[in-house]
């Protein structure tokens, strides 16, 4: 049996074209038949093409399709994703209006994913009557979204994979529904993911859940699709997710092998960090209160940017063990004097004060 080519689409801006290589190179070391990668961008610096398209050699091939920004003024992010994502998530709306007519599915995948299975199991899935199939969204499906978007249906999936039946995508026009929502102006907490549910409701197959295990409730580690879906992505510096260690292995067996893990700091990790400064001249020692994402990409910042700069331990009540050699305690030890750096935004007044009933020294605590 003469076994179909995958058509693939990814939708990258240059911040995500070094997780779309490593993603690529799982999907290679996973799958057994001849890939064609469609890629939706508005602009990749010609290095990153390179790098790209070094990963897929004949009979694999690449295409790169320009995305016009006319049009795209009114597109913006929520503040929960303005600085994790990008615009390039809503270019999946264009899938039929880019791709050859003549391709009748496709697979999209979100870069930030791996794949440990033969994609090509997943790409021969029946959609019956649907016009993609999807995986539900194991946080926001607990949550009931549904309810909040007024679905008809009681259901809610994660955008991150669409396997796609674009003969009817295009038909219903999926593209300008989804236009008319973002014409709207409404705020979708989850951008373009929540109008792509408005818009597909009622046409979606839903798929086994080893096809987009997302990182809420991980259950299958070695899951078809592992989708990281959390803020912290195994590219950063203080990522300690389960399947790190195969992430990392095949990032250096790919053409991005040369590039370090990123530090990803918002703007109050940057506030933080300069109130350190300020205080301690970055010397010395130093405790970190919470183990947390934030508490471990401050902490991993500092081991290589400020090695001077001892981390003695972080506190946290929740967590135990260590991270890169740092102890977790769940209390400050008794007698110790050193500097306390607050690793926590939405509690930190809260920690703060905790901090203050327990020491007489208020100059101990990095405030902002």
């Amino acid at each position: 049996m003469n076994k179909q080519t995958v058509q693939l689409v990814f939708c990258v801006d240059d911040r995500f074209c070094l997780p779309l290589g490593v993603l690529l190179r799982s999907i290679l070391a996973t799958t057994e038949r001849t890939l064609s990668v469609h890629i939706l961008t508005q602009g990749v610096s010609e290095q990153h093409r390179q790098r790209i398209e070094a990963e897929l050699c004949s009979p694999h091939e690449v295409r790169w399709y320009q995305v016009d920004s006319a049009g795209l003024e009114n597109l913006s992010l929520s503040a929960a994703f303005s600085q994790r994502l990008s615009l390039a998530t809503y270019y999946r709306f264009l899938l039929g209006n880019l791709l050859s007519p003549d391709i009748d599915k496709v697979l999209y995948l979100d870069a930030d994913m791996l794949v440990n299975e033969d994609i090509g199991h997943l790409y021969d899935s029946n959609l019956g009557n649907a016009i993609v199939g999807a995986v539900s969204d194991s946080k926001l499906s607990d949550e009931q979204r549904w309810q909040h978007l007024e679905l008809s249906q009681p259901y809610y999936f994660n955008a991150g994979m669409l396997l796609v039946n674009m003969t009817a995508w295009r038909s219903m026009d999926v593209a300008e529904q989804c236009w008319q929502w973002v014409e709207r102006g409404i705020d979708f907490a989850y951008n373009d993911q929540d109008i792509l549910n408005l818009v597909l409701n009622g046409h979606v197959a839903l798929l086994d859940t080893r096809w987009n295990q997302q990182s809420h409730g991980l259950r299958l580690q070695q899951g078809g699709i592992v989708h990281f879906t959390g803020a912290e992505k195994p590219w950063h510096a203080s990522c300690v997710h389960p399947l790190l260690e195969r992430y990392r292995a095949l990032w250096h067996d790919s053409a991005y092998k040369d590039v370090a893990a990123e530090h990803a700091l918002d703007a109050f990790d940057k506030r933080s960090l300069q109130r350190l400064s300020q205080q301690t001249n970055n010397q010395g020692a130093i405790w970190i209160y919470g183990a947390g994402q934030r508490g471990r990409r401050l902490a991993a910042f500092l081991q290589e940017n400020l090695p001077q700069l001892n981390i003695k331990g972080f506190v946290d009540r929740a967590q135990t063990g260590q991270f890169q050699g740092v102890p977790i305690v769940s209390a400050l030890p008794h007698g110790a004097n050193e500097p306390v750096l607050i690793a926590s935004e939405p509690h930190y007044e809260a920690i703060r004060q905790t901090l203050l009933a327990e020491t007489t020294d208020q100059h101990r605590i990095i405030t902002l």
